[in-house]
């Protein structure tokens, strides 16, 4: 596969990651406000919330794992951009210990990428069952 194929796939996955997020932000926002009072309802408009954060976390991890491989690539080439990675433009590649540096810092990106993905709904739903339990 060459770099134009594999930029047009990459392109047409984020446009379509991006258009299924605006789908749940849209669909969540357009549930109706459930009363204050009704503890219930309150709770069933919360798990949508946190369900659409899931949803959403999915093309985070995806994008994670693609960065961490590339990161790990450069690192291990020593070569950033890694051989056969498409860029936006005619670049100089860098190679030594500064594309070491930059492939474990894109690791890093990687790393807290996918972390706060999948811990931001579950630290918002364990804060919402304390929530709950102490009603």
């Amino acid at each position: 596969m060459n770099h134009t194929t594999a930029s047009r796939r990459h392109l047409w996955l984020l446009a379509l990651a991006a258009v299924a997020g605006f789908i749940l932000v849209a669909v969540v926002t357009a549930l109706p406000d459930p009363p204050r009072d009704d503890i219930e309802a309150l709770t069933e408009r919360v798990y949508w919330l946190i369900g659409t954060l899931v949803v959403l976390a999915v093309p985070l991890v995806a994008a994670a794992a693609v960065l961490w491989q590339i990161g790990q690539r450069a690192a291990e080439t020593r070569r950033f951009p890694p051989a056969g990675a498409a860029t936006a433009g005619r670049r100089a590649a860098v190679e030594g210990p500064a594309a070491v540096r930059r492939g474990r810092a894109l690791q890093t990106v990687a790393l807290v990428v996918g972390i706060s993905s999948i811990l931001a709904p579950l630290v918002i739903f364990l804060i919402v069952r304390e929530m709950l339990a102490g009603t």
